[in-house]
Parts: structure tokens; sequence; C-alpha cells
């Protein structure tokens, strides 16, 4: 969920939350990805380096989506 911007030293920053989440942890706990005006999805942004540990995205670390009906 994105719950705002805000400018920073940085530059333009996106203020998230995530309403889902695989760690029930994350869930609800604020995090900043820098500011995209090509992103369509989560994984299109570049998180800041205060991220949450043990968030798939954190410091941009790229990850794998399988899809369900994907050749094995």
């Amino acid at each position: 969920m994105i719950d705002g911007t805000g400018t920073t030293p940085e530059g333009t920053l996106f203020r998230l939350r995530m309403l889902q989440a695989r760690d029930p942890e994350l869930v609800g706990r604020p995090f900043r990805a820098h500011h995209s005006t090509t992103a369509a999805w989560l994984s299109d942004l570049t998180l800041t380096q205060d991220t949450p540990p043990g968030h798939p995205r954190r410091h941009g670390t790229p990850h794998t989506v399988r899809r369900r009906n994907a050749a094995r």
C-alpha cells in the first residue's frame, strides 16, 4: 500500500506498507522506495537502505517469481 511520498536528500521516495506478506512480521511495517515514473509493480522499485531485514526486495535484490503453470 502506498501511504504517500516524501522528499529527502536521496530524492523523492514512496512511503509504503505491506498489507499481506509471507512473513507476518512485515505486515503493516513501513518502508520506503525510490520514486519511479516507470514502475508498475513493487518489484520494479529500488528500496532504500533502511528497508526491513527479510524483505524480499531489500536493497534492490532481484527475486524470481515462478508461474504456477511454468514448465519445470
